[in-house]
């Protein structure tokens, strides 16, 4: 398998080049004040902010293994999956669903939790179904989030309601609390890496397929995660020099950030979407 590794560095000059440019990205009523207001009304909710936090080290990787044949007319609707229970956890006043699935299993010790974000106007049910064949070969639950209504909204991190599903899981499920992970596809992706920087929780790595972060909405923490972000270069959503300057950006908030360019893939998922799933926990099995 040939892997070629660019290792990159991120200096001051770079950040100063492009802090003009970014400020001006951040959404209106300010996705980090969003998250600075959060964290007063919560402070547990915040990942730590450190303004002098170590760089993290920043990765180019290409796998052109990971391609996955594309059919001409790719479609996809999410199916009823055998296992996967449905359960509501309220958002402040608001109820939202969930889907868990859990492999049955006689193992007595508590099991690796991955939550999935899902794409645009997709569900947690299709997030699961990428994911069950690598749950059932390694005895990991799966938690498919749904979206608010109008989808993610990258203002508002969800620390308390994720904790609460974590909880709620928890109280039904045998999690190991220890080891979360975070896992998203397109608008997921981004919505997983800013779950990632602005929430303090117990996530052990965030990997993402296709989205990329929009890097004005990260901010230095101590204790970063390590992000892996796929992004195809066939890509028409998310291109590769924008993936670079975020990925630079947020090994300079403190996040190891591995960018792994799959040559001539594309935007879509569900093909290669168990591929994907399998090499992340391969990933995340080493943190």
């Amino acid at each position: 398998m040939l892997r070629r590794i660019l290792m990159l560095s991120v200096g001051m000059g770079f950040l100063a080049s492009v802090g003009i440019a970014l400020v001006p990205l951040l959404p209106r009523d300010g996705g980090v004040i969003a998250a600075a207001s959060e964290a007063q009304a919560d402070p547990s909710m915040s990942a730590p902010k450190a303004t002098d936090a170590q760089s993290g080290r920043f990765t180019i990787i290409e796998r052109p293994d990971l391609r996955p044949f594309m059919p001409r007319n790719p479609s996809y609707d999410s199916p009823l999956l055998a296992g996967v229970m449905t359960h509501e956890t309220r958002d402040g006043m608001t109820p939202r669903h969930w889907q868990i699935y859990a492999p049955q299993s006689q193992a007595p010790s508590p099991r690796p939790v991955i939550l999935l974000f899902h794409g645009a106007n997709r569900d947690g049910m299709s997030m699961i179904h990428m994911w069950k064949q690598v749950a059932d070969a390694h005895d990991l639950v799966l938690i498919g989030l749904n979206a608010p209504s109008g989808g993610w909204n990258v203002t508002k991190a969800e620390g308390r309601y994720l904790q609460a599903v974590l909880d709620h899981a928890a109280a039904e499920y045998a999690i190991d609390r220890g080891r979360v992970f975070l896992f998203g596809h397109s608008a997921g992706s981004i919505m997983a890496q800013v779950v990632a920087n602005r929430v303090h929780g117990p996530w052990r790595g965030v990997a993402g397929h296709a989205g990329t972060v929009n890097p004005a909405w990260l901010s230095p923490i101590a204790e970063a995660p390590p992000v892996r972000h796929y992004l195809g270069t066939a890509d028409h959503i998310f291109g590769v020099d924008e993936a670079i300057m975020a990925g630079e950006i947020a090994a300079n908030a403190g996040h190891d950030h591995h960018l792994i360019l799959v040559p001539g893939h594309t935007h879509w998922f569900y093909v290669g979407g168990p591929a994907f799933a399998a090499d992340a926990w391969a990933w995340f099995d080493t943190l």
